[in-house]
């Protein structure tokens, strides 16, 4: 998973979005599939914060994201805690 994230970080810096977000989307669908209530690891709230970013530079996708944060904030109040948490603040922040 964090080869991934990792990969997905040097497709966005090399103006790849759609790219990254497809390997983000792999990624998250990966733990999502676990369950509702399986846990989440640190690498899926950083993967979601990666995706949020890009999603969020995107008027189109503003409304999106701002449900999908919601959706996230249901399953862990704290979206992870740390700096991943801090990330996705900024994208709510934005997105209003």
């Amino acid at each position: 998973a964090e080869a991934a994230l990792l990969l997905a970080v040097a497709l966005r810096a090399d103006d790849k979005p759609d790219d990254a977000l497809a390997t983000l989307r792999a990624l998250t669908d990966a733990f999502e599939a676990r369950g509702r209530d399986a846990p989440r690891p640190e690498v899926y709230w950083r993967a979601w914060a990666e995706s949020l970013e890009i999603l969020s530079q995107r008027a189109d996708q503003r409304g999106a994201v701002r449900v999908r944060i919601g959706q996230l904030e249901l399953i862990d109040p704290r979206l992870g805690g740390g700096e991943a948490a801090r990330r996705i603040a900024r994208v709510k922040a934005l997105v209003r």
